[in-house]
């Protein structure tokens, strides 16, 4: 069999993922592998529990949408995107609308793309990257035991976002090697989708075919085609995106975004791209040592550094267990681990006759480290994986009144409106234009719909949230200012400790206002953080509310 060379010019050599050295004992490793993803999703993720407060907000739009009222987060309203995974969002309705419910749907979705791209980085790491079967192995279990289905447990569309990043990455390195027109297409329309299912898609495909470039050393037909995709095809849908919802961007990032630079987001992304690889790190920073390597090992770091950095014009908010950059994870496994034959061919340049050895060895302690993966993700990131939020609770006895008309107006903008279907105003701004754009809500957006119920965070230490600075003690004030000047009633304050609550207010004149404040009060309310029982601290705080009754 013959290879191609990163700078072949042969039209008839192979793609190394088309020919590759594929044994029986591979066939068996891969089904096993799938088997077991198959298993261990059965097992770990929830189709019932109520998801993420973020992963609630797309489960709304889709629902809408999917019913046939578009894509608006309150019915009758114009279109808002503030979902930002667009095509994964499409997938959900579409499920929807033959009759799925719209977290299951988002969760079956997410767990089929997470064990699609086990699979692909073993069939990968064996063909593209020429590693042996243990180390394929090795790569696939870290993939599986990662935080994928923590992802997938709580509806978000992660993995879906992974996957699609994996084979974009791989098409881009198959075109470097053999850029035939057929390849560079199907990298282009990958990187498109990829595009499509988030934006900071967009960027990560600039990256790949930066790395791509560099492999090949400038490829006019790739960039041509790339060009040509983005130009026509993504242009149009820019265009209708702009014309449908008003707006370049999705509304998420105009509210995290800020026109500023948030080195908070970057020191988180770099953490969290750092713990994401572990071990596979060694094989780039070894690279570099060597001067035949170099070149290679750049290529390898560029789309997961450049990847990383992005984050720098992002807040960290919602950045929950890394899932912001998880697509770095399999790409850098993919690329990392393609360094290996060159590095054993210096190896055997310094003629070390126990280079096997210590190969043997290092793969044995990836494999173990492997091992003490899951049992960290077991005992660690799914025992954080809570079944019960008094939000979720509430708002689905609150949907007794879903034909009245009543609003909220709240910063905890997912599960409660998600499962009461009021109308809602999201006061954090990632569902409401005019929050977004303005920076605050205001006394006349809250006149224009005077809530029902107003709700709210309030923490002492806003940083236990989030890892940057938060805007929800100004969003908290503004509320219960509105509240307190309207004779609200405040039904509950929700925590487990007096120091960090859920506010909830009832106006008055709300027909229904006892109901509602006995729903409040007599749902038992669990703490979204790990579940735990919450208290109602209302009688520490008499100067809360002044129109207590």
């Amino acid at each position: 069999m013959r290879e191609c060379s990163p700078q072949s010019q042969d039209p008839s050599a192979p793609c190394p993922l088309t020919k590759a050295a594929w044994g029986r004992s591979d066939s068996i490793v891969l089904v096993t592998l799938v088997a077991v993803s198959i298993l261990y999703s059965y097992r770990r993720v929830d189709f019932v529990h109520p998801p993420f407060e973020d992963a609630a907000m797309l489960a709304r739009y889709a629902r809408n949408w999917a019913e046939g009222y578009g894509i608006v987060w309150n019915r009758g309203e114009r279109p808002v995107d503030g979902a930002t995974d667009f095509l994964f969002m499409a997938m959900v309705a579409a499920l929807v609308k033959i009759g799925c419910e719209a977290t299951a749907a988002a969760r079956g979705v997410s767990v089929a793309c997470h064990v699609l791209t086990v699979a692909f980085v073993y069939i990968v790491v064996r063909s593209f990257s020429r590693c042996g079967c243990l180390l394929a192995t090795c790569a696939a279990l870290w993939l599986l035991f990662g935080p994928g289905l923590a992802y997938a447990d709580q509806a978000f569309g992660t993995p879906v976002f992974a996957f699609s990043a994996t084979v974009t990455y791989v098409l881009a390195m198959c075109a470097a090697r053999h850029p035939t027109s057929r390849l560079c297409a199907g990298f282009a329309m990958s990187a498109l989708i990829l595009g499509l299912i988030r934006p900071e898609g967009v960027l990560l495909s600039v990256l790949v075919l930066l790395a791509m470039l560099l492999k090949t050393n400038g490829r006019r037909r790739a960039v041509t085609w790339f060009l040509v995709v983005f130009g026509v095809l993504g242009t149009a849908y820019f265009a209708w995106r702009r014309s449908y919802f008003g707006h370049p961007l999705p509304n998420p990032f105009y509210v995290k975004g800020g026109g500023r630079l948030h080195l908070d987001g970057l020191r988180s992304s770099v953490g969290f791209v750092r713990a994401l690889v572990g071990p596979f790190w060694l094989l780039p920073l070894c690279a570099i040592c060597f001067r035949r390597q170099l070149r290679e090992a750049i290529i390898a770091l560029l789309p997961i550094a450049g990847f990383a950095g992005v984050w720098l014009c992002v807040s960290d908010e919602m950045n929950w267990m890394g899932r912001f950059q998880y697509a770095a994870m399999p790409i850098a496994i993919i690329s990392f681990l393609a360094l290996v034959p060159g590095l054993k061919e210096e190896l055997r340049r310094f003629q070390l006759d126990q280079a096997a050895t210590y190969t043997r060895v290092c793969l044995l302690a990836l494999l173990a480290l492997a091992g003490v993966r899951a049992l960290w993700v077991h005992e660690g990131a799914f025992s954080r994986t809570h079944r019960s939020d008094g939000r979720a609770d509430i708002g689905k006895q609150l949907r007794q009144f879903q034909d009245k008309g009543y609003w909220l107006a709240l910063t905890e903008a997912g599960l409660l409106p998600f499962y009461s279907e009021w109308n809602a105003l999201d006061a954090g701004g990632l569902n409401d234009p005019v929050v977004a754009h303005g920076g605050r809500v205001t006394r006349e957006q809250l006149d224009k719909h005077p809530p029902e119920i107003i709700m709210f965070h309030v923490a002492q230490d806003e940083k236990r949230r989030f890892t940057g600075q938060s805007r929800f003690p100004e969003l908290g004030r503004a509320l219960d200012d509105y509240a307190t000047a309207h004779g609200y009633r405040l039904a509950a304050l929700y925590g487990t400790t007096p120091f960090d609550v859920h506010y909830y207010y009832v106006r008055r004149e709300c027909p229904d206002a006892d109901a509602i404040i006995d729903i409040i009060q007599e749902t038992p309310y669990h703490w979204y953080v790990d579940g735990g029982r919450c208290r109602d601290w209302k009688s520490w705080f008499p100067s809360a509310g002044a129109a207590v009754p």
